[in-house]
């Protein structure tokens, strides 16, 4: 899978370490607090041996992207989906700055609208797409990831938005007001507003319009 160009990335499953998600497989297993130490070292030394390769042909893997609070990506995307109506303007300000701006510089961010029920394999919903996208656009490094994770891929979830073109970055995100939970950032097609308080988000597209571009979208 490594050298076949149909293939992107790779995603790693159960990475957490020996007995993350099953408790009891050390136990089942028999294995004392010694056998499951050199597991564990195995792991990470057979990990990052196959990560270097992965990267050496030009690979991705999806667990190295990271959500703006440092989590790794879920099968599911991004979890906690951050910002929410209750958690936004404090959200947003611990990353709208120039700390938030130099750790999201130097990772893969990934952020994803999509919200699972009961079960991953129900169908998702994305009842915040907009102030999603939004965020997205304000925090964004010079890498980033914007949708489902591979279980979402299942999933299939579609909106006009993912269309969206916002042009590249001609500044970082701007807090207009902290009080009121207001955000901005411009790009070379859009500008990027976030409203925590009144839970709204616009693309406002930069003048002279573009041919074919809408008013707002």
């Amino acid at each position: 899978g490594a050298v076949n160009p149909s293939v992107d990335g790779f995603f790693w499953d159960d990475t957490q370490g020996l007995g993350a998600e099953h408790g009891s497989v050390a136990q089942k297993c028999g294995m004392d607090a010694a056998a499951v130490a050199q597991w564990l070292e195995g792991q990470r030394i057979a990990y990052n041996e196959s990560a270097a390769k992965l990267l050496a042909e030009g690979k991705f893997l999806f667990n190295m992207l990271q959500d703006p609070d440092g989590r790794e990506a879920f099968t599911t995307g991004q979890r906690p989906v951050e910002p929410t109506p209750a958690t936004c303007a404090s959200w947003m300000s611990s990353h709208c700055n120039a700390a938030g701006r130099a750790r999201l510089d130097r990772v893969t961010m990934l952020m994803s609208p999509i919200q699972h029920g009961g079960s991953m394999m129900e169908r998702p919903s994305a009842p915040y797409l907009r102030q999603s996208l939004a965020a997205f656009l304000l925090l964004r490094g010079p890498h980033a990831y914007f949708g489902t994770a591979w279980a979402g891929c299942q999933l299939p979830l579609w909106d006009p938005l993912f269309d969206l073109d916002p042009g590249v970055p001609l500044g970082g995100c701007e807090v207009e007001d902290a009080t009121a939970g207001r955000f901005s950032r411009r790009y070379s097609h859009v500008d990027v507003q976030l409203d925590c308080a009144a839970w709204s988000a616009k693309f406002v597209p930069i003048e002279p319009l573009i041919s074919g571009t809408p008013k707002e979208a």
